[in-house]
């Protein structure tokens, strides 16, 4: 699921590059986008709604995430040991009933994020028509995997006048210069360039130019591998589950399939070869992390 979504979010990330989503959705509205800034849970429960009334597998979506989300939270609290975690999935993993229920829990949520993928392939532009829907695809989501941050909180750091999470903020969304909380900072600056010389170059810069971590649609993909690099191996350490500790020549190999069946493409031509370019690509500039708050937004 996690390739899936890498490879049509990357092609998301291309057009919101190449300027298809430049301008404002045909019906926008400003104050519901400081809403969605102010209110992350409200837009997120929104999004959910709308898609209940035509998916219900997104809602067990929801559920399964706030339950592994509450899971988390105790395991980082110390609530289990290793050795009764390895107890619990042994018990699970040996239950013909449990077994059953997960894969035909996974199918099902195959076939939905597969339906919804169809949806944006075939006409990305409906993505874009309302408010909610455009912040979602060009701030929300580059937020969440690019910058390492959610939409929430860097929009409290710029409101709290943070010079650099103004610019990052201004590159990432177009719109935030016009919202009240933004605009005090920046009008002051313009008012006096004299004064805050630096802090109008850099106004003046973050209007032309995109987030530094923003280069291509490479970054999106390696965020996301070395995320899920990251959680499978912690998982097998701990014996959560019986998921392996996949590398990156196995999610490279994911990549390359996926390119081939769904892009006609023998290989993900985003993505470097050799063991030694990953290494290097993972390091550049460092990469794009993909962000440990702001998931909670749907629950």
């Amino acid at each position: 699921m996690a390739g899936e979504f890498g490879i049509e979010a990357a092609g998301i990330m291309e057009d919101i590059l190449g300027g298809r989503f430049g301008g404002v959705a045909a019906e926008f509205d400003l104050e519901v986008w400081r809403e969605c800034y102010l209110n992350p849970k409200k837009v997120g429960r929104e999004i959910w709604r709308r898609e209940r009334s035509t998916s219900g597998p997104l809602r067990e979506i929801a559920l399964i995430y706030k339950a592994l989300r509450r899971f988390s939270f105790e395991l980082k609290a110390g609530k289990y040991s290793e050795e009764e975690l390895r107890a619990l999935t042994t018990e699970l993993f040996s239950d013909p009933e449990f077994v059953q229920q997960s894969r035909q829990a996974e199918e099902e949520m195959h076939r939905e994020l597969n339906k919804h993928l169809e949806v944006c392939q075939h006409d990305p532009g409906e993505l874009v028509e309302d408010t909610l829907s455009q912040f979602f695809v060009t701030v929300w989501l580059p937020c969440m995997f690019l910058l390492g941050t959610s939409p929430h909180a860097l929009y409290q750091r710029a409101a709290d006048g943070d010079m650099l999470a103004i610019r990052e903020l201004i590159q990432l969304d177009s719109q935030a210069k016009y919202l009240p909380e933004i605009a005090r900072h920046t009008a002051a600056w313009e008012r006096q360039p004299q004064k805050y010389k630096a802090q109008v170059r850099m106004l003046e810069d973050a209007r032309s130019s995109l987030p530094d971590k923003w280069k291509n649609p490479q970054h999106f993909k390696l965020a996301i591998i070395k995320h899920v690099i990251g959680v499978t191996q912690e998982h097998a350490r701990v014996g959560v589950s019986k998921i392996k500790a996949f590398t990156k020549r196995d999610l490279q190999h994911l990549f390359d399939a996926l390119s081939r069946e769904r892009l006609g493409k023998q290989i993900d031509e985003d993505l470097p070869l050799s063991g030694e370019a990953y290494k290097k690509a993972l390091k550049r500039h460092g990469v794009s992390q993909v962000s440990s708050i702001g998931w909670d937004i749907f629950v």
